[in-house]
């Protein structure tokens, strides 16, 4: 039972799904809403959580290592890129990975190989640390320092969400659910 709950907390392509499909309500809940806080949401997806989280936190900061950083902008990158529900630094890396390695074939986790419903995260694989052996120093750097975040994924996901709520409804919804949301369709539309 403890090993289940265990697995619950580590990404999963499940909970990925959950929130992406989750959006149409955030978009509901947020459309009583003035043009401005909209336009922020807009800005605030492709900026934050596209560009930083994602392009420059997830790829090129933990997954390639392209530069070097101080570490709280470590930390921005960190949450920035795990709020998007496209998983861990490790798990994120060892994905990016097996798609390099396997570019175009079967063995990709999201290819174009899977056509039109490689755009919803459910049909995209997320490589499992326990279950694939790769070795990479950048891997093992990756797994020594964020192993925790990739362990706690879920409850570090949900705690940073519940943070913004208790700060205010209107941060919770258009800093977090709909931009990160919204993030969550670009990346794998652009994967």
């Amino acid at each position: 039972m403890i090993e289940l709950i265990k697995q619950m907390m580590q990404p999963k392509t499940n909970s990925s799904a959950l929130f992406q499909l989750s959006i149409p309500v955030a978009i509901y809940l947020g459309s009583s809403y003035a043009w401005q806080y909209w336009l922020f949401t807009v800005l605030f997806s492709l900026s934050f959580y596209v560009l930083i989280g994602n392009n420059i936190g997830l790829h090129r900061y933990f997954t390639h290592r392209h530069f070097s950083v101080t570490k709280p902008v470590e930390w921005l990158f960190l949450w920035s890129g795990s709020m998007i529900m496209l998983g861990s630094p490790l798990s994120y890396a060892m994905t990016h990975m097996v798609h390099h390695k396997h570019p175009d074939t079967n063995l990709d986790p999201h290819g174009p190989v899977h056509g039109i419903k490689s755009w919803f995260i459910y049909f995209q694989k997320t490589v499992d640390p326990a279950e694939t052996p790769m070795f990479s120093r950048r891997l093992i750097e990756l797994k020594t320092k964020y192993e925790w975040a990739h362990r706690y994924y879920i409850p570090l996901v949900m705690l940073n969400a519940g943070l913004l709520y208790l700060i205010g409804w209107e941060v919770f919804l258009f800093g977090w659910w709909i931009p990160a949301g919204i993030a969550s369709w670009i990346v794998t539309w652009s994967v």
